[in-house]
């Protein structure tokens, strides 16, 4: 009897090890499978997070970009080029002779095209005379070049030449002056320096602080004629000073 019973005793103490044994390793093997299951998808996330990261981050990237600049002063209008050239932190500007173009089966000079087609007719004319694509365009009266150089402060110019009118009367004698928004545009209309003026002008912009660059760009699309955007201002805007701070 005590020999059956220890017989049970046994079976059941197998029993009971067996049974501990295979709950363990299922335990274990289901913390595995759990521990695998929030790796993979914390690994996921981490990785979703990386790349809405770098998709929110600011990329720095303007291409460069052609503006007609046209002075609409006088009885013909002069009209330069600004190439802006971002990506060397400068901007060259490159001056367009007023030569015959045959624009819509009619030849003309440049300030012909635009005094007969407008800024778009001048814009086509322009491309075949310099040979390039122009992407965006501004016509300044006299009354906004004279408000912008005001608004500097007036720019330093030198005149290499005596200005006289039609009747040979003296209006800026030659020399380096810092010249008014009145005198720039005797210079615009008087003398082909459209371009040493233009170069002037965009300097002195770009090197003047935030708010004066906002409050003029402001006036420039009030009261010029252009198709550039104050959201094309803002990105070349904070480009540039990307370009500053990388330069310094």
């Amino acid at each position: 009897m005590s020999a059956k019973n220890n017989r049970s005793k046994n079976s059941s103490r197998l029993y009971y090890f067996l049974s501990f044994t295979l709950t363990l390793f299922i335990c274990l093997f289901a913390f595995a499978g759990f521990t695998a299951i929030f790796l993979l998808f914390n690994q996921r996330d981490t990785d979703f997070f990386n790349s809405t990261s770098s998709i929110a981050k600011p990329v720095a990237t303007v291409s460069d970009s052609t503006v007609l600049i046209c002075y609409d002063i006088g009885e013909k209008p002069k009209s330069v080029i600004a190439n802006l050239l971002f990506s060397q932190n400068a901007v060259t500007v490159a001056a367009v002779a007023d030569r015959s173009v045959d624009v819509h089966n009619r030849t003309d000079i440049l300030s012909g095209h635009y005094l007969y087609g407008g800024i778009s007719v001048l814009k086509s004319a322009v491309q075949l005379a310099s040979n390039s694509k122009i992407d965006k365009y501004l016509v300044m009266s006299e009354d906004a070049l004279a408000h912008i150089i005001d608004s500097f402060g007036g720019i330093s110019l030198n005149i290499k030449e005596n200005i006289v009118d039609k009747n040979s009367k003296m209006l800026l004698e030659k020399g380096c002056f810092r010249i008014t928004g009145a005198q720039a545009v005797i210079v615009i209309k008087y003398t082909d320096d459209s371009e040493t003026l233009t170069s002037t002008v965009i300097d002195t912009f770009l090197s003047s602080s935030e708010s004066s660059k906002s409050t003029i760009f402001k006036y420039i699309l009030s009261a010029c004629d252009t198709d550039v955007s104050y959201a094309d201002y803002y990105d070349t805007s904070q480009f540039l000073n990307l370009l500053k701070e990388d330069c310094s």
